[in-house]
């Protein structure tokens, strides 16, 4: 069957194939969805079926009737020639930077597939807990050179993933160094002083989103899973896929992704696609861990079967993708969006544990989060049983209902010195409670509402 340029009128299926009709050999064939063609490109090959069965003549003209005609015959999938596919994907008629697709191998996500069946790739690593290196500070505060230069740090690897990003969806060669040496310094970041490292990252800089929602992924699930006593090597793993999974959102159209409201359906599959872009902007990156593309491909499943993109339950999900799915979650109800403002973390942390109940997200990892964070986050401002106000300022061992706190206003309304290290406290020990989670003057954030919560269980 061939579809002309004025679909309305379908040529016999005995219309004659001349030679450029001909199948297209594997090695220049490219996958792609029929919503992905752009209208108004002049096709210089003929489209064909995953088998190979002839559709659209070279030198026709892709228009929004040609494509729902194919839609309208169940044809989701397609066969381009390379060089229309890289055509699909550029710019160059509206005179923007030329933007490549990279080539799909339909046979990629079968292959991951195979291995999560297999159950090969799901044996963790045997080696020390790197649990043991954190230092532990109790009732201090943190250092401001340390802090200085962890925000400095943190502008400039936003930018170097920007970039790296942007060359991965030209298609060019990258090498793995520079995400391992990112997740390295990072790593010696959370052993000397986990807890500074994690109130620094929750406020970021707002930079490049991407960018920084992906370093922020890797940063909190590094710290979940070195709170699950997993392997350094596997909290390297974790590190770096939280760096590299959500690249393939850079290939969403900018109108979904950045929409300033909830998204329709037909929406929401557009951004399933993406753990499928980020596998082919992978294949760009040199020197990673063979496991990488597995975790990130599953980063956005959920235990009970109803995550993306192929709907696996807790048992054929990496446990590193179940880690980062929970930091997914928490980055996502703290930040801003186009639609909402962003979450007060206690609210985030309640809506996780009803995901949590209801096997949305891995129940471990959850509560190792609230070992890492506390039910009163890193950051958070609350009142005390006494009338004091405080800052939440580090874990509190296994007690995550009373964080390590500083005291920056006392029971009569009194400003306190922030620099006076005595106003750091355990209200365990002086038989305190927080009573009241405060709102943050500098940083409008909103409580957990019932629109939220029914939309994160989507």
């Amino acid at each position: 069957m061939v579809l002309a340029n004025q679909p309305e009128v379908l040529p016999s299926s005995s219309s004659a194939a001349s030679p450029a009709d001909d199948p297209i050999e594997s090695s220049q064939a490219v996958a792609m969805d029929v919503t992905d063609l752009t209208d108004g490109r002049r096709l210089q090959f003929p489209i064909h079926d995953p088998n190979q069965v002839l559709l659209v003549a070279g030198s026709s003209i892709v228009t929004s009737r040609l494509k729902q005609l194919l839609a309208s015959r169940g044809i989701r999938r397609i066969l381009l020639n390379r060089a229309d596919a890289a055509n699909m994907a550029s710019d160059e008629a509206s005179g923007q930077p030329v933007r490549r697709a990279a080539p799909f191998d339909p046979g990629l996500a079968k292959r991951l597939d195979d291995l999560v069946e297999s159950g090969r790739m799901f044996k963790g690593d045997a080696g020390p807990a790197f649990k043991e290196r954190l230092v532990q500070h109790g009732l201090t505060g943190y250092s401001n050179e340390h802090r200085e230069m962890l925000v400095t740090r943190h502008a400039e690897t936003c930018s170097v993933l920007d970039a790296m990003i942007q060359s991965a969806i030209r298609g060019e060669p990258l090498s793995g160094a520079t995400v391992a040496a990112v997740v390295a310094d990072y790593l010696a970041d959370l052993s000397s002083d986990v807890d500074s490292v994690l109130e620094m990252v929750r406020y970021g800089g707002h930079y490049l989103d991407l960018a920084e929602h992906c370093l922020q992924m890797s940063i909190l699930g590094m710290a979940i899973g070195i709170e699950m006593d997993l392997a350094e090597t596997d909290v390297r793993n974790i590190g770096i896929c939280g760096l590299l999974h959500d690249w393939g959102m850079a290939r969403v159209d900018p109108e979904i992704r950045n929409a300033r409201r909830v998204l329709t359906r037909a929406e929401f599959l557009e951004v399933q696609k993406h753990p499928i872009y980020t596998m082919e902007m992978l294949r760009t990156l040199s020197g990673i861990p063979k496991i990488v593309p597995l975790i990130c491909y599953q980063v956005h499943e959920r235990p009970n079967g109803s995550g993306y993109p192929r709907g696996r339950t807790r048992d054929t999900i990496h446990p590193c993708a179940r880690i980062l799915q929970v930091a997914d979650c928490y980055v996502a109800l703290t930040s801003e969006r186009a639609f909402r403002k962003p979450l007060v973390p206690h609210a985030a942390m309640e809506c996780l544990l009803r995901q949590a109940s209801e096997n949305l997200i891995d129940g471990d990892a959850f509560r190792a989060l609230l070992h890492v964070l506390s039910l009163f986050p890193i950051g958070s401002l609350v009142k005390l049983s006494d009338g004091s106000k405080a800052r939440v300022l580090r874990r509190n061992g296994k007690n995550y209902q009373s964080p390590i706190v500083l005291i920056i206003e006392d029971a009569n309304g009194e400003p306190t010195d922030p620099l006076d290290e005595s106003q750091i406290i355990d209200p365990l020990q002086r038989k305190l409670k927080i009573a009241q989670f405060l709102p943050n003057p500098d940083r409008p954030e909103i409580g957990l509402t019932a629109e939220i919560q029914v939309l994160k269980r989507k």
